[in-house]
């Protein structure tokens, strides 16, 4: 695998974002509509979910990229 990064000029490059950012406002008018919406299932219908479900679709934190 190294050859081949080495071959084609690959390089990883870690993405940055705005992980730790929290729009407190946003939140707080989202949480009556979670609320409501969680109160329209009974307990037995509710199932746990740990931290794999949250960051099975979560974009990659490295990304791949040509140098020239």
């Amino acid at each position: 695998l190294q050859n081949f990064i080495k071959r084609h000029n690959l390089q990883s490059t870690k993405l940055h974002g705005e992980s730790g950012f929290v729009d407190q406002a946003a939140l707080q008018a989202v949480l009556p509509i979670l609320q409501q919406t969680i109160a329209q299932f009974a307990p037995e219908d509710v199932y746990d979910m740990d931290e794999a479900g949250l960051y099975y679709c979560l974009a990659p934190a490295r990304t791949s990229e040509l140098l020239w």
